[in-house]
């Protein structure tokens, strides 16, 4: 598998679509979890007084559903991040190699 956040050896209008790429990514999957968020809430609303042991199992499954969401979310945050800062240093040392 291909880790979808090196950048190593790309052009400099490569590495920004690539950024590109993984921002949308990111968008994605923050709207994914706003959808289990809402769900996760309505649910809530409906049934504040939820008394069905079923209907309790089936908001802790979605409540472990949002924070694996959420930990993935993190965790791509993080890399595209360290990305980030991987081009800024790439960009950095162009800049002092190249002549004025």
């Amino acid at each position: 598998m291909t880790n979808k956040f090196n950048i190593e050896g790309m052009s400099p209008l490569e590495e920004l679509e690539k950024l590109q790429e993984l921002l949308n990514d990111l968008q994605t999957d923050r709207a994914s979890v706003e959808i289990v968020f809402d769900s996760l809430k309505n649910a809530y609303s409906i049934h504040p007084e939820v008394g069905s042991d079923e209907a309790d199992k089936e908001i802790c499954r979605a409540y472990d559903d949002l924070m694996a969401q959420v930990r993935h979310l993190d965790r791509s945050l993080k890399r595209l991040d360290k990305t980030m800062k991987m081009t800024e240093q790439k960009v950095a040392q162009t800049k002092q190699l190249s002549p004025s």
